[in-house]
């Protein structure tokens, strides 16, 4: 199997390997190839050692690749496989002290979260993603607003938000999403010269998942919260090549013209391995 070998090959080199750039090539190549190789319960394990030894290291970069195997990992394994080996370390890289070790689990949480049943993503998950959301860092808050798109999107393509009994849908993700279009409503209401780079950053991001947002919070027919039309006129000011922008024509409006107003007056402010040796 090719592509086995050159993932054995990858492993080889990123374990001696001394220099950043060359390190950092070559987990390229890793994380590339690693949703074609289908292992064998013996190699998995030997993989998994690995990724632990990677993890346990001093070196940031080190636990970044760790991070980035464990999100590619999750494409090729099969759903219990993911619960019982990449979760776990998923969850416990998410805590790091580096901010880009952070972020980067944080990307591979996207996967492992769109793979998972659903309960799994309500139960373990889903806390996980709150407190990143939270990060003082704006770059893991951001990162965070994505991965939680690709989950939600994910799960709701499966038809999970059909089961009444879905919290992530009509319990835990419309709070999250009325917060957010309330940040963008205020904030793409200000001067944007005087919009600080972390809240820009934000405001981006939110533009993105925006539609992905509205599509799957299972809000009551007909309500969209007050902060919604004007928080998307404000973010699609911003960056109106965005993803979430497609949706906006076939989001339901309310017909009230103290809406509308408001809408227009905010649209008017807005500027915006493989083992110790190999397999």
């Amino acid at each position: 199997d090719v592509a086995k070998m050159i993932s054995a090959a990858s492993f080889r080199v990123v374990k001696t390997a001394t220099i950043d750039t060359i390190y950092e090539a070559w987990g390229e190549i890793l994380v590339a190839i690693l949703p074609a190789v289908r292992w064998r319960d013996d190699e998995l394990e030997r993989v998994l050692a690995l990724v632990d030894a990677h993890a346990s290291r001093s070196s940031e970069v080190s636990r970044k690749l760790s991070a980035r195997v464990l999100g590619s990992l999750s494409v090729c394994l099969d759903a219990n496989m993911i619960e019982t080996r990449i979760l776990p370390r998923t969850l416990e890289l998410s805590t790091d002290r580096d901010v880009e070790v952070r972020g980067m689990t944080t990307e591979s949480l996207a996967f492992v979260g769109a793979a998972l049943r659903l309960d799994l993503v309500q139960r373990l998950i889903w806390p996980e993603m709150q407190r990143l959301l939270n990060d003082y860092d704006p770059r893991i808050h951001a990162a965070a607003l994505r991965s939680l798109a690709q989950i939600i999107l994910a799960q709701h393509q499966r038809g999970a938000a059909t089961d009444a009994a879905a919290p992530l849908f009509c319990e835990l993700l419309p709070p999250v999403f009325e917060a957010h279009c309330h940040f963008a409503r205020k904030t793409g209401a200000e001067d944007q010269r005087t919009v600080n780079d972390d809240a820009y950053l934000l405001l981006e991001i939110f533009a993105e998942v925006f539609g992905v947002f509205l599509v799957c919070s299972l809000l009551p027919p007909g309500q969209l919260t007050p902060h919604t039309v004007p928080a998307y006129r404000a973010a699609a000011a911003q960056t109106p090549s965005s993803s979430f922008a497609t949706v906006a024509d076939s989001a339901p409006v309310a017909d009230d013209d103290d809406a509308n107003s408001t809408n227009k007056a905010d649209a008017a402010h807005a500027g915006a391995v493989v083992d110790d040796g190999d397999v």
